[in-house]
């Protein structure tokens, strides 16, 4: 499988629907076809991934919605 970094583009898009940042992918050290990115979601509520682009000729248009990210209160100790 080719590099799909360069022919895929991730969009996190934040629990307001409004706000979004495009996700460079890169792939990850020794696991083929792995792909990661960095960020970290400091507002709660449900953030999507929209993912575009192409492998191979097939054409790729999804959204993921991704687990409730809780306050930070939740989760500093102590």
């Amino acid at each position: 499988m080719p590099n799909l970094a360069s022919s895929l583009t991730a969009t996190l898009i934040a629990p307001d629907g409004a706000t979004t940042r495009q996700l460079a992918l890169r792939g990850v050290h020794g696991q083929p076809d792995r792909y990661t990115a960095d960020f970290i979601l400091t507002q709660p509520g449900a953030y999507q991934l929209h993912l575009t682009g192409f492998i191979g000729a097939l054409e790729l248009d999804l959204t993921f919605t991704l687990h409730d990210v809780g306050t930070l209160s939740e989760l500093r100790f102590p």
